[in-house]
């Protein structure tokens, strides 16, 4: 859990400008700068209000974010001709217990170059920017193009970085002074830069060596973050020799440059960073060329599975996730860690999570051989319905089968590529590109033009991203009630309201009036500016929703036979807690809820439902007839202050 009509970026003001590459937000002081060509030679933009300009201050913003280029450049010893040069730089890469080798080849008089690691697994990376698109591929050797502008734009920044950043006078970039701030001893000078091609960065200058120290393309600590720890001398002057970087998902990386090679062919880059036509071909459908196995919709897609000859495992299906086995099911299966990993969830709490290699992942006829997968605690972000959730799949699937999710009918089906079937329909088809994993789709919510992910692990119909949910607060809604918090992988959670909006479109989906969630922190996923927010399963209830990832195509087919229930929210507005040893707590009531009305209150203990002594098993019983609209009331058993009565809970709609 994971869009756009951004063209690739020549000239960019500052983000707070622009909080999306698409929405303006204009503000008091916004100026660009751009350099470009020879050391020391900049153009600049201004945009500034007639006070300011009535000022005429002699040390401005632009006159300082020169002077540290400057310093930087005559620091890293670069005159054009040197600034411009393609290199290729090698070296040692650790993470995770995990030790292997990196490639650094760029070129940034053409803006192209590669990082590429080896032998660390599931680990493994490369990243090719080329004149003509930007390619990833992942330990899984899965190549994917990087067609969402968003994702894009930040791999193309990474080369830039990569390449010398501000050291390089013939990549353009606009550049704007933002401040200072004491790192240590030193005083670091900061800047916002946003490389041609790439997205806003921001860098911390050493005012003591005039070398950047670190930077980052995100406004969260410690993430999608490089910090520079020693720099080269001689041939090697002004080159990162040991450097530290945490990528988006948490994961830490330390690179120990061993070998640099300056003025390298141009050439040499191009076919390094040419991207690779391999083919997977780990994955196949015994004798036939589709496999349709049911689907369990218990809050979120649930199927049965065989790992390595051994099930069946309860998994869950999210676009939004990698492969991920429980604690568990890593010990039945005696698997061994390779290493590990990091990941964020929803609400950007990082996890640490162990790497294993499957033997083979089997979906019905369909099977995947020799995969790594994480390990992962499981409890915290889902249940499982009914029964422990084993593990988790998504991308996976999607990256080698045309995958379709038919909601009605409860099925999954997976097919080899092309064979479509009955989807391939082009009154259904949606547009589509993918963020990193996630598919991303564009559409309307409340008639604003929007892109969304499209997040099979979330169930509900919609996560309204707090940037987009903010800049159109007028068309938002003004009543919005208490919705507990919202989980990720990681089991930690930050507090949610929930409001009704107008409608949400998709293709020729349309759904009236969902209820959506309005995060409260503005961190993780749901900082995101590019995309509105998070599509989940109750969207998608009516109709089919078909993935094509080799094409590019999705569709969405509404089923006329489907009885419409994406609108509907039918809930207690209580969450109920069962501890270790069996007792079961309101843990959260929320007001105006039927809950609230029937006098529950935050701390009471339930000790039956229905008159049945209470358990796990017969809580998740209970929220699930509850949330398919069969349960019209329950009545609860409660003690308070060592006062037992019991109360009767009404479970409705109650968003207005």
């Amino acid at each position: 859990m994971a869009v756009a009509w951004i063209p690739q970026a020549i000239i960019f003001k500052p983000p707070f400008c622009y909080w999306s590459m698409n929405r303006r937000l204009e503000h008091p002081y916004c100026e660009v700068m751009r350099f470009k060509g020879l050391i020391g030679v900049a153009a600049l933009t201004a945009v500034v209000l007639s006070q300011a300009v009535a000022a005429a201050p002699t040390d401005t913003p632009a006159d300082r974010a020169a002077s540290v280029v400057a310093q930087l450049r005559d620091a890293s010893s670069v005159n054009h001709a040197t600034g411009c040069a393609a290199r290729i730089a090698e070296g040692d890469i650790e993470s995770g217990g995990l030790k292997g080798r990196f490639l650094i080849a760029t070129d940034p008089g053409m803006q192209t170059g590669i990082i590429k690691t080896t032998n660390l697994g599931l680990l493994d990376f490369s990243i090719g920017v080329t004149k003509t698109g930007v390619w990833v591929q992942d330990g899984n050797a899965t190549i994917r193009d990087a067609d969402f502008p968003g994702f894009r734009t930040g791999l193309v920044s990474e080369i830039y970085w990569a390449s010398g950043g501000l050291a390089n006078a013939c990549w353009p970039a606009e550049v704007r002074y933002v401040g200072e701030e004491p790192q240590g001893a030193d005083v670091a000078d900061i800047l916002e830069v946003v490389p041609q091609g790439g997205k806003v960065t921001k860098v911390w200058v050493s005012r003591e060596s005039h070398l950047p120290l670190k930077w980052t393309r995100r406004d969260e600590p410690a993430v999608a973050t490089t910090s520079y720890a020693a720099y080269g001398s001689g041939t090697s002057h002004g080159i990162p020799l040991e450097q530290t970087f945490v990528d988006r998902d948490g994961t830490r990386w330390v690179l120990h440059t061993k070998r640099v090679r300056r003025s390298v062919p141009p050439s040499d880059v191009a076919a390094l960073s040419t991207k690779p036509q391999t083919r997977l071909t780990d994955y196949g459908i015994d004798s036939a060329t589709t496999t349709t196995v049911p689907m369990r919709i218990e809050g979120q897609l649930y199927v049965d599975v065989f790992l390595d000859g051994k099930g069946p495992f309860n998994f869950m299906v999210d676009t939004g996730a990698t492969l991920q086995l429980s604690s568990k099911t890593i010990a039945q299966l005696g698997l061994k860690a390779l290493g590990e990993g990091s990941d964020t969830d929803i609400d950007g709490n990082a996890f640490v999570e162990r790497i294993v290699k499957l033997p083979e992942f089997r979906l019905g006829d369909a099977h995947i051989r020799g995969l790594y997968a994480k390990e992962a605690d499981l409890g915290g972000g889902a249940s499982g319905g009914p029964r422990p959730l084993d593990g988790v799949i998504g991308t996976e699937l999607l990256d080698r089968f045309v995958t379709t999710f038919d909601y009605p009918h409860h099925s999954l089906t997976l097919a080899l590529h092309p064979n479509l079937g009955a989807a391939d329909d082009a009154r259904f088809s949606i547009p589509f590109m993918l963020d990193h994993t996630l598919p991303v789709t564009t559409g309307q919510i409340n008639g604003i033009p929007a892109q969304f992910w499209i997040d099979t692990g979330l169930n509900t119909a919609v996560v309204v991203n707090v940037p987009f949910a903010l800049f159109h607060a007028g068309q938002m809604p003004s009543r919005r009630y208490d919705g507990g918090s919202i989980h990720g992988a990681s089991g930690k959670g930050s507090p949610v309201f929930l409001g009704r909006l107008a409608s949400i479109e998709v293709g020729q989906l349309t759904v009236p009036k969902p209820v959506a969630l309005f995060p409260t922190l503005n961190v993780g996923l749901v900082s995101d500016t590019e995309t509105a927010g998070d599509l989940g399963d109750a969207l998608f209830m009516t109709s089919a929703l078909t993935f094509d990832y080799q094409d590019r195509k999705a569709w969405v087919v509404p089923d006329a036979t489907a009885a419409p229930s994406a609108s509907k929210n039918v809930q207690t507005g209580m969450r109920v807690e069962v501890d270790s040893t069996g007792d079961a707590v309101v843990g959260a009531i929320y007001k105006d809820s039927p809950a609230w009305e029937a006098g529950l209150r935050k701390g009471d203990q339930i000790t039956a439902i229905d008159g049945n002594p209470v358990s796990q098993d017969l809580v998740n019983a209970t929220r699930r007839k509850i949330s398919s609209g069969e349960l019209k009331s329950v009545r609860l058993s409660v003690l308070r202050d060592k006062a037992s009565f019991d109360v009767v809970v009404r479970p409705r709609d109650y968003i207005q």
